[in-house]
């Protein structure tokens, strides 16, 4: 197999990333490569032993480090470390989302801006079929739902 940032030489190393977005890059590299990456050896690492990649982009922190201090370096670690942190807080609350109380004024907002997504969905699907008379009265009850959530 050939390196996948030359093209040229023999890939010797697979290096495993996080791309911007969190997910897992393999990439297959040559010891050219690999050292320009900063990988010295193919021998540097045992297979069986567990690689830290995790690092945040901003400040550097790594998960590792973060498990040590308890700690973020960043704004920016929440997203970098965002797949490890929802298995912890399951672990930790036993969920990963809040369910505790929240103010009735708020749960009213949530529950009326939900019925207006929900409604937007009904519109322009009726609008799709051509169900004009239906359209308008969902677009009715927006407009209603709308006008009492100014009211809030």
């Amino acid at each position: 197999m050939l390196c996948d940032m030359c093209g040229k030489n023999e890939a010797i190393f697979e290096y495993r990333e996080l791309d911007e977005n969190n997910k897992m890059r393999v990439l297959h590299l040559c010891a050219e490569c690999a050292a320009k990456k900063g990988l010295s050896s193919p021998l540097m690492i045992k297979k069986d032993e567990p690689v830290d990649i995790a690092r945040c982009g901003t400040c550097g922190l790594s998960y590792e480090e973060f498990k040590k201090k308890g700690k973020f370096g960043c704004a920016d670690c929440y997203s970098a470390f965002r797949a490890k942190l929802y298995p912890l807080l399951r672990r930790i609350h036993g969920s990963d989302h809040h369910t505790g109380k929240i103010l009735i004024r708020d749960e009213r907002m949530l529950t009326l801006k939900r019925n207006i997504r929900e409604l937007r969905k009904e519109l322009k699907k009726a609008l799709e079929e051509e169900e004009y008379e239906k359209a308008a009265k969902i677009r009715d009850e927006i407009s209603h739902y709308e006008e009492e959530l100014k009211k809030l």
